[in-house]
């Protein structure tokens, strides 16, 4: 009974009285408002005054408001991990120079173990695939014959085929403006190994080639040089020395390996039996390697060739099976397609290599700068070498014809030949069989 009286009275209200209820209490309350709102206002301004000296600073000074720098993370393997922390280091002194914040890395190493370096290639591999990954890749190509022992496991182990993937980031605009790399003055052979129909797709910074040095005047006439590697290793006239370099570095006298485009080999199983089979003989002919040397900033390099004997003598490049001089790129950085760093990821690239330039150790034992123009070399140890041996740097530049990446094939050739000897070691055939299969298989992969 109560509560159908009180929902007759709720219905007799007038909709009209209501509404002017509403207005009259909203009006009324209007000045208690306006006055909380005042005394609000006021307050904040007596905060201002009494505090400016201390807010205002931090308000307009960035501190509260900036936005934090973001951080930059940089692949990179265990062999030169320690000259990318001096790289950081470098970079950051150069920020408070301008009076720009500190950068934050994070430096992501690929572990020496071969299973530790399996799973974190693994890792970084399924990341890259999702869109995600590190921003930045300074990577060592590996050199068989500085790391015969300690074999860099890769997280790219073609890096030419790993630039017709969709990972890397043109780097051409970049370039057009950068102070550190003068495009005109870089060995344009060289740099034309990171291109694709894209653009610069992974920058070479450090390059090397090997060299025989010869001891003697070079105008003597008592040399004459081969025009290929035929040459070498027919010519009874040849210094022993340099007929030796055909088996030193034999991973290193096929060139180009592939067309990693249109995924295909340049070389047949039949051609690597054939110079497997040179190389073999000889190796046990020619035993005396101690003039086979690659070029780079290694003090052993530089302390070698300017040894007393050794100051009138010269450099010759060695031809490989094709007749061309290639260079093999062994340090080179990449940015990652997807970051949103790539602007920063640059200014570090630029960094590390204008620490090169400049005539730092970092990484000098792997080759030499991009730039290897006289201007560039003669601030490394290059000027302690005598004048004919200066020039004949600049001349086997010069006969330099193509460019590719040390990969992980050259370390599958040195093991092969190193294994060769061994009691249970598989015939030529089966060695260069297995070995071939498996190049086939990872051109196309």
């Amino acid at each position: 009974m109560m509560k159908q009286k009180i929902s007759e009275i709720i219905s007799n209200i007038d909709e009209e009285y209501i509404r002017e209820a509403t207005d009259y209490v909203r009006i009324k309350s209007r000045p208690l408002v306006e006055w909380i709102k005042g005394k609000i206002w006021l307050a904040g301004l007596l905060v201002l005054i009494i505090f400016g000296g201390t807010l205002l600073p931090v308000l307009f000074d960035g501190n509260l408001f900036k936005k934090e720098p973001e951080k930059l993370v940089v692949c990179t393997d265990f062999s030169i991990v320690q000259y990318v922390r001096d790289a950081v280091d470098t970079y950051n002194y150069y920020q408070r120079q301008a009076g720009e914040p500190i950068l934050e890395v994070e430096i992501m190493s690929i572990p020496k173990d071969e299973t530790a370096a399996d799973i974190k290639n693994t890792e970084i591999r399924t990341a890259i695939m999702a869109g995600e990954g590190p921003d930045l890749f300074i990577f060592q190509a590996d050199n068989p014959r500085i790391n015969s022992h300690e074999p860099v496991h890769m997280l790219f182990p073609q890096p030419e085929k790993a630039m017709y993937a969709d990972i890397f980031y043109p780097l051409d605009e970049y370039l057009e403006n950068s102070e550190p790399f003068n495009r005109e003055k870089c060995n344009q052979i060289v740099l034309q190994a990171g291109q694709t129909k894209e653009g610069q797709m992974l920058l070479p910074l450090l390059y090397d080639y090997d060299v025989c040095l010869f001891n003697g005047e070079k105008e003597s006439g008592s040399v004459e040089f081969p025009d290929s590697w035929e040459d070498i290793i027919s010519s009874e006239s040849m210094q022993q020395n340099l007929r030796s370099q055909t088996t030193v570095g034999f991973y290193s006298y096929f060139g180009q390996y592939a067309d990693y485009e249109k995924e295909e080999l340049l070389l047949t199983e039949e051609e690597i039996l054939k110079y497997y089979k040179v190389n073999r003989s000889y190796e046990m002919a020619w035993p005396d390697f101690l003039t086979v040397q690659h070029t780079s900033m290694s003090r052993s390099f530089l302390d070698f060739c300017t040894k007393d004997e050794n100051k009138k003598s010269f450099f010759y490049a060695v031809p490989d099976i094709d007749g061309e001089v290639t260079a093999h790129i062994s340090i080179y950085g990449g940015i990652n397609r997807h970051t949103e760093m790539s602007d920063v990821a640059f200014s570090f690239l630029e960094c590390i290599y204008r620490d090169l330039k400049d005539g730092a150790p970092l990484m000098g034992s792997y080759g030499i700068p991009l730039e290897a123009d006289e201007e560039t070399l003669k601030i490394y140890r290059f000027r302690q070498m005598s004048e004919e041996q200066f020039n004949s740097i600049f001349e086997n530049n010069a006969r330099i014809t193509r460019a590719r990446f040390y990969n992980s094939w050259d370390q599958d050739i040195f093991e092969m030949c190193e294994k060769q000897w061994e009691r249970d070691a598989p015939t030529l055939e089966e060695a260069v069989r297995q070995l071939y299969n498996k190049m086939l298989m990872q051109v196309k992969e």
